[in-house]
């Protein structure tokens, strides 16, 4: 996140606590270098059923357009607890 806002991409960060979605948040934006820059926070389980289409909804119903999409996401096989896929 910080570097891609340090090229001056706005920003969505997708991630289940909110609390440290925030923080993030507030640490990009102390360090931008672009005093416009925009950074959207959605707290949300990517793991849960339906839980990609809403993200989608969300994503694209916000103003300009997506230009980089970067997925950095564990889920863990329920079945199998010591299996994880790792989506980057």
């Amino acid at each position: 996140a910080y570097e891609w806002a340090r090229r001056g991409y706005d920003l969505v960060l997708v991630a289940r606590t909110a609390e440290r979605l925030a923080e993030v948040k507030s640490n990009v934006l102390k360090q931008a270098p672009f005093p416009a820059l925009e950074v959207v926070i959605l707290a949300m389980d990517l793991g849960s059923e339906g839980a990609a289409t809403e993200l989608f909804k969300k994503t694209t119903a916000l103003p300009g357009r997506i230009e980089v999409v970067v997925n950095r996401g564990v889920f863990k096989n329920r079945n199998e607890p010591n299996i994880h896929v790792c989506l980057f």
